[in-house]
């Protein structure tokens, strides 16, 4: 048996806040979760998508040879998980205000989302929607990856802005307590 702990007591969680929204929608979005003292946005200078895709290429040259592919997929899988549970652990010590908890993700546009499950597992992601034409895609998106367990809202944001019940259905789904809220919500 290894002497490394299975479980962290405090695991990082990560909120990806996506979707065709305008840079400014997913600014409001992120700012009002930030409002939260348990929630830290990241500033990536890129995408965060682009280095998952570096990530993944080399997860491909790091499997063992396996005598089946369902053994080479299960290897894969793994390793994807420790890589992205690795980069959620160096994050959140140098970036986060309270290490340990909620990471916020910002990513403009749809495309690439599925693959942040396959390195965070246990993601919550919101698709943010500016104009109503662009929500078909987000619903069909956010279908998709609610069939392989994951939990997504499914935002429109003129909504958002228009009702005051907005902010607390989006602090619910992010598992965020609304009364810990810095300057209320």
């Amino acid at each position: 048996m290894s002497s490394r702990p299975r479980f962290e007591l405090n695991p990082t969680k990560v909120l990806i806040l996506a979707g065709p929204a305008s840079l400014e929608d997913l600014a409001s979005v992120e700012a009002l979760l930030c409002r939260h003292p348990g929630c830290s946005a990241v500033p990536f200078r890129t995408s965060l998508l682009e280095s998952l895709t570096d990530l993944s290429e080399l997860s491909e040259t790091l499997i063992p040879e396996c005598r089946s592919d369902e053994l080479a997929r299960t290897w894969k899988r793994i390793l994807r998980i420790e890589l992205g549970a690795g980069l959620l652990r160096a994050i959140s010590k140098v970036l986060s205000r309270m290490p340990g908890n909620t990471l916020i993700v910002r990513s403009p546009g749809l495309s690439g989302l599925e693959q942040y499950a396959s390195f965070f597992p246990g993601i919550r992601v919101i698709l943010a929607v500016s104009e109503s034409r662009n929500m078909a895609s987000a619903e069909e998106l956010a279908i998709r990856m609610r069939s392989r367990g994951h939990p997504v809202l499914v935002l429109g944001v003129e909504a958002f802005r228009k009702h005051e019940s907005a902010a607390t259905q989006v602090f619910d789904f992010a598992n965020l307590a609304p009364h810990e809220v810095e300057n209320g919500a």
